[in-house]
């Protein structure tokens, strides 16, 4: 048993890249773009680990003991968990409690080592071979009595050291300052009301929500899941996303030889897939990941843990830690100078060692100083030769251009925390960049709805439900509802089939969710269809959550019963239906699944193929518009057409197969102010700029034109590439037919998260 936890501590190692990677990611799935303090802890404890499992084994069989003595929170009820927590799963905790936790257990944080003192760092500063070899050149100065030469090469090696120990320690103060502005966040229910609340404020009791993306912020019961999926490879070094379920017996059998409980969520993991409802049970340094970072600082008295025995264990073990965390990998100016270090000593070495022989072989003495024996004159001048050598003002040159650089990047708001890193942005030659969020706004609005073969213009814009809508020139609010039956059933699909709400909170509106999502819950509220009510009267029963590789997301629900039958919205439901199927996502994925379609007055057909291409023309026209098209589409069912044990595909199959479509939603994302100017300040640098995205092909290929990626009116073939020609039969192509695309390519649409790694590699093997 410790072999095999030795082995999930040893995965901790490598998985410390996940918390960097979620921490700086720049899309709508995550909450933050920048490292709260709580995943650089966990950075650190996963360095502890490293350090400790190489020097003490026995260490890790100690920390297993230790962790499998807990308080066995996933085999207990809901309702003795509800109760001993003296929580609430519905109305959430009140503030008062919440100060009252918060008193009692502090901030949701795990105990930070105290940074390096500015002595360590200024010492650190020296490790460098160049560095080195002039420490050496002065010393052998003083000692030959070239006092001045001496003195003066080690007043330039400290200069060296306090620009560069300044600039470090000035940006760090001010990337802390930054990162307590931009801590993370939660969704959690208080007080019956769902609220965002940073990560430190988290109490055990409180009720939080999770969704996609989202870095789990402490230890959690799962109350409530749906299709939960978590990576956990920072606890148990397994790459396998974990399947979590609320209802899960943990004693069951095939749950038995499992790492983590299968109704437990644990705190730094990150929800990959679905969404859920859990009690927090521990914060900061009882969780999980605090349990260890405890077990790791504890003294021997309370926890049998050795610890070195030596006097010397600051230097054996503190010391060692230090350099890892604050000595990053060299940059590619760095290697350079090391590898000139080292081959300026070889040389130094090998050039006075020559002069030293032949010296000792001529034995011609020092007509000045007789009385000097010749081995030590040729001694002394090979010494000189040596010193003379080496370049002191080197190192001086390069941190005062670096630092010039850095100063004049902090006019431009751009913090650097290592003075290197500077060259390291110099030398970027490609930027791949994301296009929602990034290159874009992430504001999504609702523009235009097509459906019924009509299309209709919506007005409005932010999350406000304030606008008309029109088609042909007549604002449709004061017609006939039934002369719009599907543009009604279209958007009433479209908001059940989304988990976003938008609220009037503080004088203004907001979106606590997805930002796609929230145009469409928008949209839907401009035509009167409240989600809050649309949510009581058609219950969610089931559902299947979007993902990257589906590109498509399906809910079930129930129907409502009216005076002449069963109707969902403006339209009645067959008999003996009593659930529909809500479906919407990428069109070119969903439109093949169709069967049927929807016309103006709520009638349906089957759907031929003229009309299937009829309906991708519009998907390209609209595009072409830098619109983000999503084709949304239903289906009424008599009963659930899945059995609960079956795999979470076979589920999405059975919703989305044979639906009817009801329409295409086009939502405009107008580009970030500056974009196009930044992207014309790269290539007059020489960087290329290369956008991948998930987008349909003409979206992206629209807005590069607008930001000018792409040149007006140049033909976009072999510059814009849809990824799935990158992997026509689910294979990658070899490698020199995927760099020969990739060599001139700007775009990548219908991206997928693999992709974009395939994409960079290329780059990198053509040099890039």
């Amino acid at each position: 048993m410790a072999t095999g936890f030795r082995d999930t501590l040893t995965g901790t190692l490598w998985s410390g890249d996940l918390v960097r990677t979620l921490s700086t990611r720049d899309d709508d799935s995550l909450n933050n773009t920048e490292m709260p303090r709580f995943m650089r802890a966990v950075t650190n404890v996963v360095n502890d680990v490293e350090i400790e499992l190489a020097r003490h084994g026995t260490e890790a069989k100690l920390i297993e003991e230790r962790l499998q003595q807990d308080d066995k929170w996933h085999l207990r009820t809901l309702r003795g968990l509800e109760r001993e927590l003296a929580a609430n799963f519905f109305e959430g905790l009140t503030q008062n409690k919440v100060q009252e936790l918060l008193q009692e257990h502090g901030p949701n944080e795990l105990e930070v080592e105290k940074p390096p003192s500015l002595i360590f760092l200024y010492i650190l500063q020296f490790v460098n071979i160049l560095i080195v070899l002039l420490v050496a050149a002065s010393i052998s100065s003083i000692c030959l009595g070239e006092w001045v030469e001496g003195i003066a090469i080690l007043i330039m090696i400290n200069i060296n050291a306090a620009i560069a120990l300044y600039s470090e320690r000035s940006t760090s103060k001010a990337l802390e300052n930054l990162a307590r502005l931009s801590q993370a966040s939660a969704s959690v229910i208080r007080g019956g009301v769902q609220v965002q609340v940073p990560s430190r404020d988290i109490v055990p009791g409180d009720t939080i929500l999770l969704r996609t993306g989202d870095v789990i912020p402490a230890d959690v019961r799962l109350t409530e899941s749906t299709d939960l999926r978590v990576n956990e490879s920072l606890l148990t070094g397994e790459t396998e996303d974990v399947a979590k379920d609320a209802k899960a017996d943990p004693s069951a059998a095939e749950h038995e030889h499992k790492l983590t409980s299968a109704n437990m969520c644990f705190a730094s993991t990150a929800v990959t897939a679905g969404h859920g409802k859990g009690v927090v049970i521990a914060t900061g340094m009882q969780t999980r990941i605090g349990n260890i970072a405890r077990l790791l600082k504890s003294s021997p008295s309370d926890a049998d843990i050795p610890r070195p025995r030596s006097n010397s264990s600051f230097t054996t073990f503190h010391i060692p830690k230090m350099v890892k965390i604050t000595a990053p990998r060299r940059t590619p100016l760095q290697r350079s100078l090391h590898g000139f270090g080292i081959k300026m000593g070889f040389s130094a070495l090998v050039v006075c060692a020559i002069m030293f022989v032949v010296g000792v072989v001529r034995n011609e003495p020092d007509p000045d100083h007789h009385d000097v024996p010749v081995v030590l004159q040729v001694l002394t001048l090979s010494v000189s030769l040596a010193v003379s050598a080496i370049p002191e003002g080197l190192p001086l040159c390069v941190s005062i251009c670096i630092a010039m650089g850095t100063h004049m990047m902090i006019r431009h708001k751009v913090l650097v925390r290592k003075l290197p890193a500077v060259e390291t942005l110099g030398a970027a030659s490609v930027i791949c960049t994301d296009k929602t969020g990034t290159l874009t706004e992430g504001k999504m609005t609702v523009s235009k709805v097509y459906t019924g073969s009509r299309v209709y213009d919506i007005s409005g814009r932010g999350l406000e439900p304030r606008g008309e809508i029109h088609y042909e020139g007549q604002n449709i609010l004061s017609q006939s509802s039934m002369e719009h039956a599907a543009l009604y059933t279209t958007l009433l699909a479209a908001c059940l089939c989304s988990n976003t709400e938008i609220r009037n909170e503080d004088g203004g509106w907001k979106s606590f969710g997805n930002s796609t999502e929230a145009a469409l819950v928008v949209a839907a509220a401009k035509l009167k269809i409240m989600r809050e009510a649309m949510v009581q009267a058609y219950p969610k029963r089931y559902e299947v959550p979007f993902s990257s590789n589906r590109k498509m997301m399906a809910t079930m629900h129930g129907v409502k019963s009216d005076i002449d039958g069963l109707r969902f919205g403006k339209i009645r439901i067959q008999q003996g239906c009593k659930l529909v199927s809500c479906v919407k996502g990428a069109p070119d994925y969903l439109l093949s699944r169709c069967t049927h379609a929807m016309a103006p007055d709520g009638m349906t057909y089957a759907l031929k193929d003229a009309e299937r291409k009829l309906i991708m023309e519009e998907v390209d026209l609209l595009s072409s518009q830098t619109l983000r098209v999503l084709a949304v589409a239903y289906k009424e069912m008599t009963e659930v057409p899945f059995e609960q044990t079956d795999q979470i595909e076979s589920k999405f199959n059975s919703l989305a197969n044979g639906v009817t479509f009801l329409g295409l939603v086009a939502c405009a994302d107008p580009e970030r102010d500056g974009v196009k100017q930044s992207i014309m300040k790269a290539r007059a640098a020489g960087i290329r700029t290369v956008m991948i995205t998930g987008d349909y092909l003409k979206t992206a290929v629209s807005l590069a034109r607008n930001i000018d990626l792409l040149p007006v009116g140049q033909d976009a073939s072999g510059l814009a590439v849809d990824c799935r020609e990158l992997r026509p039969h689910g294979e990658y192509l070899p490698d020199y037919e995927f760099d020969e695309r990739a060599c001139y390519a700007v775009l990548y649409a219908r991206a997928e998260p693999q992709d974009k790694l395939e994409i960079v590699k290329s780059l990198k093997r053509q040099g890039f």
